[in-house]
């Protein structure tokens, strides 16, 4: 894709939150930079988190990115990248809260060289408030949101009930790239750039702002997973082929839209529908009563027949996809959301594509997930740096 073609992104992050911002750049179109310290540290460890050469993850969070290496603790490296800065239109940056600020690459510093510069700092628990001395963790961002309620174990302790992913952890950097997004518009706009402060636990928190606004407005929050269903209406029901079809038919066309396609119009009027527009069952025990009901009929065809039936009917619902069946969903394909890459070093690699459909441009990865340091050379010559230049930066442990 091509909508932020022209666009330069320096990014300083590693690990995930960062570099999935970053990623989601360079998928439309942004030319990013991902600048990583010199061997032998490891610059991005996240390449080698599973003992592989090159983790899947990393090659996935990566790719369409240039690596070049720049020894930031120098004063040299300091002035290199601000030296980027000046012809840049993003920085982002993952570092530990007011971190980066000490070699003198804050947003005040990078600002007074390109006013233009968009930059994103992309943290745990954001830059003030008072958590900001908390190391970062996907489980942790879903604690302090709420989203992760504490089970008790058979052995008496406690576990996170809730699966993956971790909202903060998807859900921070697509609120980040679209913060950057927004800058580059008020940038162009009226020629000033913009600071912008990502927490992943606000992200998280946002994400669940749905299930919360009772607690958020006087009501209570309950977060047990039930022993038993509580709704015939919105519920999973298998099918012949021990599959599951999940029925959200809670208003009342569509619950009635459903019992006709069952052949069931006779329950069109089970549910309270006098007292809220969304049927919900007059009692626990209609619910069970309902679900007896539907279940022997709701096995009595296949997932793929019921789903014909519910697409054809523009019923409410969708057959369930296990995560080990994502090969065989027609859906998926259909939506282009699986490609596949040969990578040079991990080799090949299904992943998920973006999201984001542009008519006419489709979404191809325009390189693999690169080297440490695979770019420097090339960016650098880009910045107008001469042969000599990069050799000399390269004797002195700068690059």
């Amino acid at each position: 894709m091509k909508l932020l073609q022209g666009v330069r992104v320096l990014d300083v992050s590693w690990l995930i939150p960062g570099p999935h911002t970053t990623m989601m750049l360079a998928d439309l179109g942004a030319d990013v930079i991902k600048i990583e310290t010199p061997p032998p540290s490891l610059g991005d460890y996240f390449r080698g988190v599973d003992r592989s050469t090159m983790s899947a993850n990393f090659v996935w969070l990566n790719r369409g990115k240039r690596s070049i290496t720049i020894d930031f603790k120098r004063k040299e490296g300091q002035e290199l990248i601000r030296d980027l800065v000046k012809t840049s239109h993003v920085f982002v940056e993952g570092s530990r809260p007011g971190a980066i600020t000490k070699y003198g690459l804050s947003y005040e510093e990078l600002s007074a060289i390109n006013p233009k510069i968009v930059y994103c700092s992309v943290s745990g628990f954001g830059q003030d408030g008072p958590l900001t001395g908390l190391a970062s963790h996907g489980g942790a961002f879903d604690a302090l949101a709420g989203v992760a309620t504490p089970m008790k174990a058979t052995d008496g302790g406690y576990f996170q009930w809730r699966p993956y992913p971790h909202p903060g952890v998807t859900n921070g950097p697509w609120l980040a790239a679209l913060g950057i997004v927004s800058g580059l518009f008020q940038a162009q706009m009226t020629g000033k750039g913009c600071y912008i402060d990502i927490a992943c636990a606000d992200g998280a928190f946002m994400a669940f702002s749905q299930e919360i606004l009772s607690a958020l407005n006087g009501g209570t929050y309950t977060d047990e997973p039930p022993e038993e269903p509580t709704s015939s209406k919105y519920t999973y029901y298998e099918t012949k082929d021990g599959k599951f079809m999940l029925v959200a038919a809670t208003e009342r066309h569509l619950w009635e839209g459903f019992c006709d396609a069952i052949g069931r119009s006779d329950l069109k009027g089970r549910g309270d529908w006098e007292t809220t527009r969304i049927g919900r069952d007059s009692s626990p025990e209609d619910a069970q009563a309902l679900r007896k009901e539907i279940i022997p009929i709701m096995k009595t065809k296949t997932q793929t027949e019921w789903t014909k039936i519910f697409n054809e009917k523009r019923l409410a619902g969708a057959p369930y996809t296990n995560p080990n069946d994502y090969h065989n969903s027609e859906y998926l394909k259909a939506r282009g959301m699986i490609v596949e890459q040969h990578h040079p070093k991990a080799g090949k690699l299904v992943m998920t594509a973006n999201a984001i459909k542009v008519k006419g441009d489709p979404f191809e990865i325009k390189r693999p997930a690169p080297d440490q340091g695979e770019h420097t050379d090339e960016v650098l010559e880009e910045f107008g740096y001469s042969a000599q230049q990069i050799a000399d930066l390269r004797a002195r442990g700068v690059t």
